[in-house]
């Protein structure tokens, strides 16, 4: 494993930075989907760039709950890069659904819901989380994101704390 480069503390700092102030606004129930889609647009694209740096100082979490194994996705740093991606290049095919190229994409639930949609079901199980779906996946901010940011945050900090004690 290598050691942190200044340059990568000032990144991590800087998403973490970035998330943590994502996570302390207050968000009322009104303020539906333009929003949520911000929050998770920013916060899958500060994950996916902290991501590669924990996996590459070692940092594995094989995560998998409430994840669609599907199509290469089968774990929650999968899902990540699908969901960064999808935000980032609109055209690709993250956020078609169907053969014919449907797309039911950067759709915000909040809370418990079920919708019907051309005879595809999407579902988010639990009041107290919102879900984004792109395509047929589904990315919950508090048990996907929120939570695996909490434990990547803690594996990069102990590196840089402990690589670079003056940092």
């Amino acid at each position: 494993m290598s050691q942190l480069t200044p340059k990568e503390v000032s990144h991590l700092k800087y998403g973490f930075s970035r998330i943590e102030a994502i996570r302390s606004i207050k968000i009322q129930p009104e303020q539906k989907s333009v929003l949520w889609q911000s929050i998770f647009t920013e916060c899958l694209i500060h994950l996916r760039d902290i991501d590669e740096k924990a996996k590459k100082h070692g940092f594995a979490l094989a995560e998998d709950a409430d994840i669609l194994k599907k199509n290469g996705i089968n774990t929650i740093r999968d899902l990540i890069k699908f969901g960064r991606d999808a935000f980032c290049h609109i055209h690709i095919p993250n956020n078609a659904f169907s053969s014919d190229g449907n797309a039911f994409s950067m759709n915000v639930f909040i809370g418990k819901k079920d919708f019907k949609w051309n005879e595809s079901d999407y579902s988010s199980d639990y009041t107290d989380d919102v879900a984004l779906f792109i395509g047929e996946q589904r990315i919950y901010f508090y048990r996907h994101l929120i939570n695996y940011y909490v434990k990547m945050r803690k594996f990069m900090e102990s590196l840089y704390q402990e690589l670079n004690p003056d940092v």
